[in-house]
């Protein structure tokens, strides 16, 4: 049963002369009011749909220069007056026309709001259209909601359910308020009395909500009613401040029946992380944090709640304050996977190295999200380690500080490039791409002239006396073939930051000066340059290498696996 109906629609006519003589001499101030409009003529070959009224014999196209009959498009509601010119080849001719609905079956409630426009411009023969279908479906009995997106010019169908982010950003994004941008004020008037949003939202707000009213209502209030209603209707049970606990981390009706439909220990199950500590922590602070506390609690395995205590209150701080800078997992990547081969002597080291660097003021101040950087780092850390003792090269984490992980984070980046130095590896690329990227950089930062010299590591050795050099861990970074590594340095080389490049998108995935710091001022615009060139090569895939030699050895008796049947050429990629 369709409840409610609201349609609006108006036409924009934009009105040439079929004739001019107005050239660009002419184009003095006595035609400072007029506006003027430019077509472009091909030749009839080049169009074979003939979808053009006019055409030209030039065979290098000619640009026609017309004069508007108004100093702005006509906005109009009568027919007659968009009849007079629909097949006007001097006329631009738009259309558009919008209905929103609500209707009710079988106790769901359904909000639609479809969009249609169509335009035909100066010299065109056939029109274009694009349409936009927006559907928000509420089971008023179980609170389940489905959104439906569909838009033509985007080749779009998007189909979610209990989707709070889709949901957020339909409302944000003036789903039930949005209009048209008018300059008629007549018009404008007649759209507010078509399109009442009073009305609309209305309808709504008495299904799912006695507390707000229609008027001076915001769309984060239509939101959060939203999740209210949503609440009580899957009676679920929640903290005092639970609105964001839902928008961001809801856990799926999968986990809420585990745990007996409590909110909080429904969404640290699907991490993986439900203990008595985090249960009692997380009543009681920021409900985001659990994304960011995510990042440590893998290190330390099943017994992680007796070292998470452990932890310096600066640490809990600093969580809060990075809640709204990560990003959020969706349910099924979740899940922490633990790191499991860790002694006991070593999580407790990493706890006194986490306490280390949280406590150290330079560390937060250098760092935007210094606990990511810190899990990044400690990931790599780990991941060196790993594959040192997978060589039976006896080797622990030791480092109890910053200063001492630093010192074993390098000798680690040391054994690890010596394992690769089982592999003699050569990256040969484009000689056009490289020359280009390798030109020197000259910049000016604070009345100073700077000059620097973008390298292009190539070979393995290369990668290894950078990660020396910068005490950060680049030389593991020789086997990621599809990361092209460019060493920023000034005419001495003895300063310098490493960036990391992806080949297939050219986006810089990170950049790094000293021990993994971030690079200083007078890097920046350098830097901006350096990223504008290695982007102007990512769609002719001459950032991909042209070849790889890889050659096999043995570490300590064990061999280094190797797929490849050639031991001297890997592979040859086309560019």
């Amino acid at each position: 049963m369709e409840i409610l109906n609201q349609r609006f629609q108006y036409f924009t006519i934009d009105l040439c002369q079929n004739y001019s003589n107005i050239n660009d001499s002419d184009c003095s101030d006595s035609y400072d009011f007029e506006t003027y409009r430019y077509i472009s003529l091909t030749q009839k070959e080049k169009n074979p749909k003939r979808t053009k009224y006019y055409y030209t014999n030039d065979a290098r196209g000619e640009r026609i220069k017309l004069k508007s009959c108004f100093p702005k498009p006509i906005e109009t509601q009568k027919e007659k007056q968009l009849k007079r010119h629909y097949g006007n080849p001097f006329a631009h001719v738009e259309t558009h026309f919008k209905e929103r609905s609500v209707k009710i079956i079988d106790n769901k409630i359904s909000f639609r709001i479809f969009s249609h426009s169509k335009y035909r411009g100066i010299n065109a023969k056939f029109f274009r259209k694009t349409s936009n279908l927006k559907i928000i479906k509420i089971d008023l009995n179980t609170g389940d909601f489905t959104l439906c997106d569909i838009n033509s010019k985007l080749k779009r169908k998007q189909f979610r359910k209990n989707n709070f982010e889709t949901l957020k950003k339909f409302i944000i994004d003036d789903f039930f308020t949005k209009k048209y941008h008018l300059s008629n004020e007549s018009l404008m008037k007649e759209q507010n009395i078509s399109l009442n949003d009073d009305m609309f939202i209305d309808v709504l707000l008495k299904k799912i909500s006695s507390n707000l009213e229609s008027k001076e209502v915001s769309n984060m209030d239509i939101y959060n009613a939203f999740i209210d209603f949503f609440v009580m209707k899957k009676k679920i049970k929640t903290p005092n401040n639970y609105h964001s606990l839902i928008s961001e981390l809801y856990p799926t009706e999968k986990f809420l029946k585990k745990n007996d439909r409590k909110l909080i220990l429904s969404v640290l199950d699907s991490f993986g992380m439900k203990s008595k500590f985090f249960i009692k922590y997380f009543h009681e602070n920021s409900d985001k944090s659990i994304v960011v506390h995510s990042f440590f609690v893998k290190f330390f395995g099943d017994d992680y709640p007796k070292y998470m205590t452990a932890l310096s209150p600066m640490y809990y701080h600093q969580s809060k304050i990075e809640n709204s800078k990560v990003s959020v997992p969706t349910v099924k990547d979740r899940k922490i996977k633990f790191i499991t081969f860790l002694e006991k002597k070593e999580k407790e080291n990493l706890v006194k190295i986490i306490n280390s660097f949280i406590n150290c003021q330079d560390f937060l101040k250098h760092e935007s999200t210094p606990l990511r950087t810190l899990c990044l780092l400690i990931d790599d850390h780990i991941e060196m380690y790993k594959k040192i003792k997978d060589y039976e090269i006896d080797v622990k984490i030791n480092a109890t500080n910053k200063e001492s992980f630093m010192l074993e984070h390098q000798e680690f980046t040391r054994l690890s490039s010596l394992i690769k130095k089982g592999w003699t590896i050569e990256y040969q690329y484009d000689n056009r791409m490289v020359r280009y990227v390798e030109s020197p950089i000259t910049v000016n930062y604070e009345n100073k002239e700077y000059t620097f010299f973008p390298i292009i590591l190539k070979r393995e050795e290369e990668y290894e006396t950078e990660g020396d050099f910068m005490h950060h861990c680049v030389a593991s970074y020789s086997s990621k073939e599809n990361s092209l590594i460019v060493s920023l340095r000034t005419n001495n080389g003895m300063d310098r930051v490493t960036c990391e490049f992806n080949k297939k998108t050219g986006e810089c995935v990170q950049s790094r000066h000293f021990c993994n710091a971030n690079p200083p001022k007078h890097f920046e615009r350098a830097l901006d340059i350096l990223d504008s060139r290695v982007k102007r090569f990512k769609n002719q895939r001459l950032l991909n290498h042209v070849d790889v030699k890889k050659v096999r050895v043995c570490i300590n008796g064990i061999e280094i696996k190797n797929n490849t049947v050639n031991n001297e050429v890997l592979h040859h990629l086309p560019f």
